[in-house]
């Protein structure tokens, strides 16, 4: 188990290490920089050919999804706009060393990197499609972000040699603000946060949304460390597995099947259904715990998740709580919220 100060260190290093790849590495947008519209024609995977010109083209002519992206960092406010079709990622990330990486600032390889306010559009969650092709996760975002109709698929963020991808989400790693939007995240897999990892002081929003058959070490589908709002959406079919791992400290694994929340913060779930997870240790759709400065016995933390308008059943757990768990935190019911075991809301 990892004691208090072992989880700080880890939590400073890894802003630390975002915070400098991201002021440091990234050039700074031009003076005269200004919000473009990018609209994808190709469905391969290549970089911009000079990215800050205001021109979204590969070295073959093409606006790609990473050319456009790399275009937007540059152009804080850009849009980019992807048709139906999908653009499955080729371009193998580059790996670092333990506690750094090198691919943080390097946009041309691995998952697309988001560093200044860009929107992302698709033609519609059943025909835009982006796949991560089981190379890295899909995005990471350390500037604000809105994503909205499309599907995410195939990223993997596993352990490798690089603190920043050991850390977590398998479609989407979120360092800043994130707003989702009638997206499906499907079929991706991580350590932590099978479809979205939200790490301190990042905030998320989803919305009507699907998440299903996501798997993870912790948190199939989201993981929040900060605060965070699902409206109208459905987290279903996700999965926490444990497997033994000597170098892994394992009292954080095997819980919150569906959502995990290990913040100070709240986040609140109306108008959803969380079900079908399942959580080897418990809260198997819901689990809401310190995760990284812990309290005493019985004493419930600032951390909460509120619950109205929604539906938490049928979620499954080998050993613990199957609907939800909550240690050192609060689960509040504000109204009109069904459970199938009286884990969630007082009376079932």
């Amino acid at each position: 188990m990892w004691t208090s100060p072992q989880r700080s260190r880890v939590c400073r290093e890894f802003a630390v290490a975002t915070l400098a790849a991201a002021a440091v590495l990234v050039p700074a947008a031009p003076a005269h920089a200004a919000a473009g519209r990018y609209q994808v024609d190709s469905t391969a995977d290549a970089p911009d050919a000079d990215p800050g010109d205001g021109r979204c083209a590969s070295a073959a002519g093409a606006c790609t999804v990473r050319a456009a992206t790399m275009e937007a960092n540059a152009n804080p406010g850009s849009t980019i706009v992807i048709p139906a079709g999908r653009y499955r990622l080729t371009i193998p990330p580059l790996l670092g060393r333990a506690f750094t990486d090198y691919t943080l600032a390097d946009a041309a390889h691995g998952n697309l990197k988001i560093f200044k306010r860009t929107r992302v559009e698709g033609a519609g969650r059943d025909t835009t499609v982006l796949d991560g092709g089981r190379l890295d996760r899909v995005f990471t975002t350390l500037g604000p972000a809105t994503m909205v109709d499309l599907t995410i698929t195939g990223g993997v963020s596993a352990p490798v040699a690089s603190l920043y991808n050991y850390y977590g989400g398998g479609a989407v790693l979120n360092a800043s603000d994130l707003t989702m939007e009638r997206v499906h995240l499907t079929g991706n897999r991580a350590r932590f946060g099978g479809a979205v990892q939200n790490i301190p002081f990042a905030t998320m929003t989803l919305r009507d949304s699907l998440v299903d058959r996501n798997e993870a070490g912790e948190a199939g589908g989201i993981r929040f460390d900060w605060s965070g709002r699902v409206e109208n959406s459905v987290i279903t079919d996700n999965r926490v597995t444990d497997p033994y791992d000597p170098t892994r400290p394992g009292e954080l694994a095997g819980y919150g099947g569906g959502i995990d929340v290990r913040g100070p913060q709240t986040v609140t779930v109306v108008d959803s259904t969380v079900s079908r997870n399942h959580a080897d240790k418990g809260g198997g759709g819901i689990n809401i715990t310190l995760g990284y400065i812990p309290g005493p016995p019985g004493t419930p933390g600032p951390g909460k998740v509120e619950l109205r308008h929604s539906t938490v059943t049928g979620n499954t757990s080998d050993s613990g709580p199957s609907d939800c768990r909550a240690v050192w935190a609060r689960i509040v019911d504000l109204g009109n919220n069904i459970d199938s075991d009286g884990t969630c809301v007082a009376g079932g």
